[in-house]
């Protein structure tokens, strides 16, 4: 299932993540695909607010993988993990840093700069969240279940 949304506040992303959150399969790999500025790194500090995940969420740029462990919230998601692959040059550093391993585990995975991971990818849960920045500074986040 694909859906468009449109929006030009960072106000409704509350609202997005929250609804991602409640069809996310335990284990999900989200997938978010976007240029730099197009507020991937945003929502997913929206999320851990949402999953009550104590820790400032940065982006992981520079460490690759962070990892954010959850209080209580209404979806029963304890830990999450957030991964930028900007810097990775290819499968083989992917492999090198143990990326496959986080997904048998049941954290939700938020990944930027995906692309590298799509061999990878094949049987597991998947949600793609495709982000474009508008002529008008709008966001369209494309989302495909």
């Amino acid at each position: 299932m694909i859906e468009l949304r449109t929006f030009f506040s960072e106000d409704v992303l509350p609202e997005i993540a929250s609804e991602v959150l409640d069809r996310l399969p335990a284990g999900a790999i989200a997938l978010l695909n976007g240029p730099m500025g197009a507020g991937k790194t945003t929502f997913v500090r929206v999320v851990a607010g949402l999953l009550g995940c104590a820790q400032e969420v940065g982006s992981p740029s520079f460490s690759i993988i962070n990892e954010y462990n959850c209080s209580f919230n209404r979806w029963d998601i304890r830990r999450m993990v957030h991964m930028d692959l900007y810097r990775v040059r290819d499968l083989a550093e992917v492999l090198d840093l143990g990326i496959p391993e986080y997904f048998e585990g049941d954290a939700p995975l938020f990944v930027e700069w995906p692309e590298l991971l799509e061999p990878l990818l094949t049987g597991l849960a998947v949600v793609r969240m495709d982000w474009e920045v508008l002529e008008n500074q709008e966001r369209r986040l494309t989302l495909t279940f």
